[in-house]
């Protein structure tokens, strides 16, 4: 399995289309759906432990700046942690963060400018998020020493 982008747009654009009934409920189902996208994820052959990383996303989005693009970055580096997500399979290994999540905010601020469509703002905020989350490394084992091996 792989990462999904195409998936990630779509249930996006699906949670823009719905209305919510708090900060709380937007929050838990953003970290649903990326949840869902990450299940994806892999180093290699190796797959993270993604156990926890759902409610980390969550509180993450309503930190000081609820469901802004900053929250999103922040919420994004929350899940994949620094030495905190482990990675399991013919390599083992943690997780050394995603450097991509802090360009986040940035990568959607133009969005900001103009309107848009659900469809553009589902596709702008997909691959801002999907291009942040390919940043993600692991450092795996075996080879001797350990390997930095890029999420897929």
């Amino acid at each position: 399995m792989s990462l999904d982008a195409s998936a990630l747009q779509s249930a996006i654009l699906s949670f823009l289309g719905s209305k919510r009934v708090s900060a709380a409920v937007a929050a838990a189902d953003f970290a649903a759906l990326y949840d869902t996208y990450a299940q994806g994820a892999q180093f290699g052959a190796s797959a993270p432990t993604l156990t926890g990383c759902k409610a980390l996303f969550e509180t993450a989005m309503l930190g000081a700046l609820p469901g802004t693009p900053a929250s999103l970055s922040a919420a994004v580096a929350a899940y994949w942690g620094s030495g905190t997500v482990p990675v399991v399979g013919p390599a083992v290994g943690v997780v050394n963060g995603c450097p991509g999540a802090a360009g986040i905010a940035g990568a959607l601020a133009s969005m900001f400018l103009t309107a848009n469509t659900a469809a553009v703002a589902a596709a702008t905020v997909a691959a801002a998020v999907h291009a942040a989350t390919l940043t993600c490394t692991a450092t795996l084992t075996p080879p001797p020493g350990g390997a930095v091996v890029p999420i897929a």
